[in-house]
């Protein structure tokens, strides 16, 4: 996959790691600490990711900083 870059990236606060770190605000802010938090993915999504990068996405995530913290449960549907 090939991606092109439409608009030179300038520096300001509304992309890249500043979304990744309000998503993760949101989903602290949701979700107790001691609890887990569920976010259902597609089976179309995981299937893509298995076939773009030859893993499953549980396998990728398990080498990640996120594997601990991560419990996969893929559902048809």
């Amino acid at each position: 996959m090939e991606v092109k870059e439409l608009c030179k990236a300038n520096g300001g606060a509304w992309g890249g790691t500043k979304v990744d770190e309000a998503f993760k605000c949101f989903i602290n802010d949701i979700a107790d600490k001691d609890s887990k938090t569920i976010i259902p993915l597609p089976q179309s999504l995981c299937t893509l990711i298995e076939k773009r990068q030859g893993r499953a996405l549980c396998d990728l995530i398990k080498n990640t900083y996120y594997a601990s913290s991560f419990l996969a449960d893929v559902r048809e549907g």
